[in-house]
């Protein structure tokens, strides 16, 4: 991989995807949202010009390229052997790896934090909205209060004298400085415009893979799976961008990132159209092929992959982005939330 071109989602994973070959030549139907289906060749597939290289510094590229030859060891025998013996500790380094090293989660960062941006914007535009904001939560957060007054100098005892002496007064002071609070919160928030968002967005990537290419915590958690590759001998799976996907309990049953909360159930990686890589938190899970190729273009950002192009699987190109969000909608509104009351901690 090291050179310009920097494949995101590994050659080697793609080649089990492959339509045809020409020597050392393999291709495959490429999947977009809202485009016709293409062949490509797999070296111009998941590839993106110097994606893990920051200026001169291609440090993260160099280290991936030394990893991806252990990683191409597990995951060949993974997609050939008639018998594979999984070992946890080698699947749960190739699992945490590809999680934290794909374009999905660079784009998925970029769209959350784009949206977050949005929301305060529309949020600081509206005067009496970001006062009535600013009012909810300190009656619904009293510790602002108390955290304001203790940075004032206030002892432990006097702390709940003065709450009770500032509360009746914030309803009037918030009315009267209503323009010079939203003033202040705009400053705040223009100041991080989407150009400084997108730009941070690689260089955080980069560091948090210049730290470990594979995150420990990740790891750890995935070693005490039971790992099993289970065959679909009607159904042709694809490979999504985001590699993995994690079934998970809740109401998103299927996601392509797991968050520490989650209660993990399994995880998935496809290995080729008829083959999965299972690690599941029981030994035993039913695994429903046609849900799972569905939950695979949902939790795609940009494009899946596979062996052929069908009628069926032109379809759930279809379904792309439906489910890749990396924060929903009530989830960008708790985060905002939450700044407003650090803000108004201040």
């Amino acid at each position: 991989m090291s050179g310009k071109r920097q494949h995101y989602i590994p050659q080697l994973l793609q080649r089990g995807f492959k339509s045809q070959s020409y020597g050392d030549e393999h291709f495959t139907w490429v999947f977009r949202q809202s485009s016709k289906p293409f062949e490509a060749n797999i070296k111009n597939v998941g590839v993106e010009g110097y994606f893990y290289s920051e200026g001169n510094n291609s440090e993260v590229d160099e280290s991936i390229t030394q990893l991806e030859m252990k990683i191409g060891r597990i995951v060949r025998n993974l997609q050939q052997s008639d018998t594979p013996e999984p070992v946890s500790k080698d699947i749960a380094m190739v699992v945490a790896h590809l999680e934290a090293r794909t374009r999905h989660l660079r784009l998925s960062f970029m769209s959350a934090g784009q949206s977050l941006l949005n929301t305060l914007v529309e949020l600081v535009s509206d005067e009496k909205s970001l006062v009535a904001l600013v009012e909810n939560q300190i009656v619904n957060e009293p510790t602002i209060i108390d955290n304001a007054i203790r940075e004032l100098g206030a002892t432990t005892a006097q702390v709940p004298i003065l709450r009770e002496l500032i509360r009746p007064q914030l309803g009037p002071f918030m009315k009267e400085n209503a323009t010079q609070i939203a003033q202040n919160f705009r400053s705040e928030v223009l100041n991080l415009s989407p150009k400084r968002l997108l730009d941070s967005i690689k260089t955080g990537h980069l560091s948090g893979l210049r730290e470990s290419l594979v995150p420990a915590h990740k790891a750890i958690r995935y070693e005490t799976l039971n790992y099993s590759i289970i065959t679909s001998e009607q159904v042709s799976i694809p490979l999504g961008d985001s590699m993995l996907v994690f079934k998970v309990s809740g109401s998103r049953t299927y996601k392509p990132f797991l968050d520490k909360e989650d209660q993990l159930l399994a995880i998935l990686l496809p290995l080729t159209p008829s083959r999965i890589l299972v690690g599941s938190v029981n030994r035993s899970i039913y695994i429903d092929f046609l849900e799972i190729r569905r939950e695979i273009a949902r939790c795609s950002y940009e494009h899946f992959i596979s062996s052929e192009n069908t009628d069926d699987i032109q379809q759930l190109g279809l379904l792309i982005q439906e489910n890749a969000h990396l924060l929903s909608k009530s989830e960008i509104e708790k985060i905002v939330s939450s700044l407003i009351t650090s803000s108004s901690s201040i």
